[in-house]
């Protein structure tokens, strides 16, 4: 959390035909793990159905804790429920470590960058010529949002980090050797 007792996340969407890129930038950990959730539940219940590829772009990502691995995690089940490819593109060698060290790694499919993740190389895939003209849906580009410490949900507001286990259909651990 920031030194000033407030969390800073930046989310931004846009629209590639088929495809969704959420730029994620900023702390995601308990206080803006609920706004993070709300903005993939919007992507993913929008009118004209969900997207085929969900790009989250975390290259703007600076912290993560256990709350935004659960928040991930949450993602990642929410978009398979709604039939849509979820990848993490540009992820931070912090955040591979904390995904490597729980064995959620294996769960979570990557890209180098978000224009690789929807299977075009180099930069240039990144822009506004490819983007679909005029909002993909109402609502859709930047949000901004600052969390105070005391603006923190309260019991059952937050994600429960006891269920982070049920997110994912864990197979049986191999045997140790």
């Amino acid at each position: 959390m920031s030194s000033e007792g407030a969390t800073t996340l930046l989310v931004s969407s846009d629209s590639y035909g088929a495809v969704i890129v959420i730029r994620v930038a900023g702390e995601l950990d308990y206080d803006c793990v609920p706004v993070f959730q709300r903005e993939l539940s919007r992507v993913l219940d929008r009118d004209s159905g969900p997207p085929e590829l969900l790009v989250l772009d975390l290259a703007g990502l600076t912290f993560c804790d256990s709350s935004g691995l659960a928040g991930l995690l949450w993602g990642m089940r929410r978009s398979g429920e709604a039939g849509t490819r979820m990848v993490l593109a540009s992820v931070s060698s912090a955040l591979l470590h904390m995904l490597r060290i729980t064995g959620l790694l294996p769960y979570f499919e990557t890209a180098a960058s978000a224009a690789v993740a929807m299977g075009r190389p180099g930069p240039a895939a990144d822009t506004e010529a490819d983007r679909v003209p005029g909002p993909a849906w109402p609502g859709s580009g930047r949000l901004e949002v600052d969390v105070q410490a005391d603006d923190r949900p309260g019991p059952g507001g937050g994600p429960d980090l006891d269920q982070v286990a049920q997110l994912v259909d864990q197979p049986e651990a191999p045997a140790a050797q």
